[in-house]
């Protein structure tokens, strides 16, 4: 199992059926100074020799009791007040830290707060682990809990660069190897966070698109969803900006894009899709909520997406009537995803589902909403004077549009100042002329009411003339006879 006959060791004896631990190192790499051993616990303090590393090695099988646990936990803190060094303590700690660290199994707040202080007090950190996200795996696959992993110190932590766990495939046991890298190990890409707060920071966009129009990649299969330097020079057609949309990913589902946008035209609906990929071998149920039900019509609003597959959502914002100030939204969208039986289909979808409670984990996606406009503004010119401030008719000021410099005006910026002058010019003669129809129904109906009223007492003048017409032609043609 060892694999080298040169190994030194340190080790605590089983009692019974129970418990029983064993570290094994080679001594070329650790030199051993000291070992501790009691039932729950083996330290072992020595150097590392490659790194020339004074450290203390704690492997730790912890008790099931919560009091036991707590008094292991006043153990190691008391040694390591007793002793100083720098500390990696690491192996099945039979707790979890947080409620979505266990899935199928009972939450115990107590006992994770007893171990997240231990943590605190140590002053040890958790290293994170990569590829998968349970450490321990019952035999029917349903109960899952993280109960291993490594905590080292900051002075650990700091003096390996790229340190991280990879949790292994399990064979014999119903708890994985956990397999912890001090040295630049290639995993393939790492993954990426986006945080949607930072799109409010200020020259974010601008920040974006300059990275973008740098980036220089070849073209093969592996960057096929990147664009060359070229392309980004020769623009999008009908666009003169680079346009890219964010993923959010969770446990579940990849949702894409991680906002909505909808392009906004006064009295016309408008449209957008978001494409949700499970990522699992589970049946996925999602639910999707919205802060303003009735301005917004989802389709379908809850379903089931199946293992490895891909299921699309359409939001339809209503027509709307007025233009909001600053074309923001205050409008936002939550989809809940969990994991449902297996075969479920849409009409297997309650809303108790969806309830935070414990062994259960709700993934939550939060997406706001992103007005684009129909017929964006041409561009006017971002600098003025000292001083310089435009004005409306009415003497107050219009904030609508930069101030304009007076010192020199480009031909370019001229031609954009003769646009806004025009559309201006040509939006007072629409309302004059709104008002000028108004005003005419309101004349025509005044006209109709009156012709009826005159009906109604009586025989209208053209009646009358038209008799008279009549009686002159019959007795002329009389007279004549």
């Amino acid at each position: 199992m060892w694999g080298n006959p040169c190994f030194d060791f340190a080790c605590s004896c089983a009692r019974g059926l129970s418990g029983g631990i064993l570290s094994v190192w080679d001594p070329n790499v650790f030199v051993k100074g000291s070992v501790h051993c009691m039932d729950n616990v083996v330290i072992f303090g020595g150097v590392w020799v490659p790194f020339s590393f004074p450290c203390y090695m704690v492997n730790i099988y912890a008790p099931q009791g919560i009091q036991e646990k707590f008094d292991l936990w006043q153990y190691l803190m008391d040694f390591k007040r007793r002793n100083g060094g720098n500390y990696m303590c690491f192996g099945d700690f039979n707790v979890v830290r947080e409620v979505y660290d266990r899935m199928g199994l009972i939450f115990c707040s107590s006992s994770a707060s007893d171990f997240n202080d231990f943590i605190d007090d140590m002053g040890l950190i958790d290293v994170p682990m990569i590829r998968k996200r349970f450490t321990r795996i019952d035999a029917s696959g349903s109960k899952l809990s993280k109960l291993d992993r490594f905590l080292v110190d900051e002075v650990f932590y700091d003096r390996f660069e790229n340190l991280q766990i990879s949790i292994l495939d399990r064979r014999w046991s119903d708890h994985c190897p956990i397999f912890l890298h001090v040295s630049l190990v290639d995993y393939g890409p790492f993954s990426f966070k986006f945080f949607n707060s930072w799109l409010d920071l200020d020259g974010f966009n601008d920040m974006v698109k300059d990275a973008i129009k740098e980036l220089v990649v070849e073209r093969s299969w592996t960057t096929r969803n990147l664009l060359l330097k070229s392309d980004l020079h020769q623009g999008i057609p009908g666009s003169e900006f680079v346009a890219f949309t964010v993923m959010s990913t969770g446990d579940f589902l990849n949702l894409h894009p991680s906002e909505l946008k909808f392009q906004f035209e006064l009295k016309k609906q408008s449209s957008c899709s978001l494409q949700l990929t499970n990522k699992t071998d589970q049946y996925i149920a999602f639910k999707v909520k919205t802060t303003n039900p009735k301005k917004y019509c989802v389709r379908p609003n809850t379903g089931i997406v199946l293992p490895r597959s891909v299921c699309n959502v359409t939001v339809t914002m209503q027509a709307q009537k007025e233009t909001p100030s600053d074309m923001q939204c205050k409008d936002k969208f939550l989809l809940q995803a969990v994991i449902a039986p297996i075969g479920a289909t849409n009409k297997d979808i309650t809303a108790n589902m969806f309830n935070k409670e414990e062994n259960k984990v709700v993934e939550e996606f939060k997406l706001r909403v992103v007005y684009i406009p129909a017929n964006p503004p041409s561009p006017v010119p971002e600098e003025s004077e000292e001083g310089s401030s435009p004005r409306g008719e009415d003497g107050s000021q219009n904030s609508s549009w930069p101030d304009v410099t007076t010192r020199s005006v480009d031909p370019k910026e001229k031609l954009s100042a003769e646009l806004v002058s025009m559309v201006s010019r040509l939006t007072d003669e629409k309302t004059a002329a709104l008002k000028q129809s108004q005003k005419l129904q309101q004349e025509l109906e005044l006209m109709r009411k009156q012709t009826v009223k005159n009906q109604s007492g009586g025989y209208s003048i053209l009646f009358l003339v038209v008799v008279g017409i009549i009686s002159v032609v019959v007795g002329y043609l009389i007279k004549q006879t």
